[in-house]
């Protein structure tokens, strides 16, 4: 035992040991007990010391890994987030004048959009988390096709804004023809920057 602390402290390898111990067995004999004591305790010390670093080492690698799959997981959905931001506009209502918007040879309609609403108006609401503005439209009635052009609802102009409602009033500089009449069917579609269409369709109020 004394020799084998002398060795471990002296970084002589295990097998040297070994190698004397099988040769003072062999030239005393007497020492065999001795011999296979000290040999289990030199196998015990080479499996313990063999066995701990690979130990060890998995139990680095697993924690390096989790803290890279946190890190990386943290990273990737930040990254996920921003770039899924995007607006969701629906359509909560509308209200249209007959006789407000209709009676003349008008062939267009102008779409301001504003935070009060007004005779003839869509309104829209933002429940996503990024702001949008309405590009133009069309609204479909009797038969006739009408472009909505915008005034004050376009890029750089009054946007929708995330979790906010905005209310896009329609006026004709020219009443449009045909006449409507008061119960009559309309389609309004509203045409975001992002290209989507939102439709709402109601009757037209007197």
């Amino acid at each position: 035992m004394k020799m084998l602390h002398e060795s471990r402290r002296n970084g002589i390898a295990p097998i040297v040991v070994i190698l004397t111990l099988i040769a003072v067995a062999l030239i005393a004999p007497g020492t065999a007990a001795a011999f296979k004591l000290s040999f289990h305790t030199v196998s015990l010390h080479v499996r313990r010391r063999d066995g701990i670093t690979p130990v060890i080492g998995t139990v680095v690698i697993i924690a390096v890994t989790l803290i890279a799959a946190v890190a990386v997981t943290g990273f990737s959905f930040g990254l996920f987030s921003s770039f899924t931001s995007s607006p969701e506009v629906t359509a909560i209502g509308s209200s249209v004048s007959a006789s407000g918007l209709t009676g003349g040879a008008g062939t267009s309609l102008t779409a301001t959009c504003a935070t009060a609403s007004s005779v003839s108006y869509v309104q829209l609401t933002n429940t996503g988390t990024a702001s949008i503005t309405v590009n133009g439209g069309t609204m479909i009635f009797g038969g006739s096709t009408v472009p909505i052009s915008t005034a004050s609802c376009g890029t750089g102009q009054v946007p929708l804004i995330a979790g906010g409602t905005i209310y896009v009033q329609l006026s004709a500089p020219t009443k449009l023809k045909p006449t409507a009449t008061a119960g009559e069917q309309y389609l309004v579609s509203l045409v975001l920057a992002n290209g989507v269409t939102i439709p709402v369709s109601g009757t037209f109020l007197a």
